[in-house]
């Protein structure tokens, strides 16, 4: 009876030294894989970063581009239609606004060109 109980005792020490090893090495790697995961963050947050800067830049030029169209229309005498000229404004007010103020804060050729326009009344 004594060697069961010698035994079992032995038994138990063997699990619980089995348990302790294996939950440091789960710690580990964990967090070996956490420092892995980080630095697939970082890559990511430096790829969206790269696309919030090209998505920008698509945007202003599609309105510079949208722009210089009205503005060519309207210099050869084209009457743009009352929705063509309310996307026109919205365009140009986005174009121009600060950033701080939703816009994207550009200044170009664009504002000279629509300053001839209004001083020869055609905007």
């Amino acid at each position: 009876m004594v060697e069961i109980i010698v035994a079992v005792i032995g038994l138990i020490g063997l699990i619980a030294s089995n348990i302790i090893t294996t939950r440091a090495s789960v710690k580990k790697e964990n967090k070996e894989q956490q420092k892995e995961i980080g630095k697939i963050l970082e890559e990511i947050k430096t790829q969206i970063n790269n696309l919030d800067g090209k998505v920008d830049k698509n945007r202003v030029d599609s309105l510079k581009n949208f722009l210089v169209v009205c503005l060519d229309d309207i210099e050869s005498g084209t009457e743009l239609r009352e929705t063509t000229k309310e996307r026109f404004y919205e365009s140009l007010r986005l174009y121009s606004d600060p950033v701080e103020k939703g816009g994207l804060g550009q200044n170009s050729y664009i504002h000279a060109r629509v300053e001839k326009l209004q001083k020869e009344g055609k905007l």
